[in-house]
């Protein structure tokens, strides 16, 4: 599917518009949780125990929530899964510049580093 964004599966885009509140609340939560990086695109991930905020983001923004095995310090397999929100491409260049205005100096620059800038 086009968006204008570039090329975009259609389960990968949101599927609400967000406000200005909605996109600060998504600064706050990538500002404490978030990474992002460049490797052959820009790409952008949150990791939570709880899928509540995950499933908030991916309604808002888009990407894809995935499971993985926790483990303990140790190695031992726990009983709950690591929810993982994540995106690449033109989804995560399209949040990462959504989300800078809120961010702060540290959390911005590395943005510019993802987006090669």
């Amino acid at each position: 599917m086009a968006t204008s964004l570039g090329m975009t599966r259609k389960y990968l885009l949101p599927t609400k518009h967000p406000t200005t509140l909605d996109i600060a609340w998504a600064a706050g939560i990538y500002e404490g949780e978030g990474t992002c990086d460049l490797g052959s695109t820009a790409h952008t991930c949150i990791s939570q125990k709880d899928r509540e905020i995950l499933d908030r983001l991916r309604a808002l923004f888009g990407g894809k929530i995935t499971a993985k095995i926790s483990k303990t310090p140790g190695g031992r397999v726990t009983d709950e899964p690591i929810y993982l929100w994540q995106m690449s491409g033109a989804l995560a260049r399209g949040f990462l510049m959504t989300i800078y205005t809120f961010l702060s100096a540290r959390r911005k620059t590395q943005v510019r580093s993802a987006l090669g800038r």
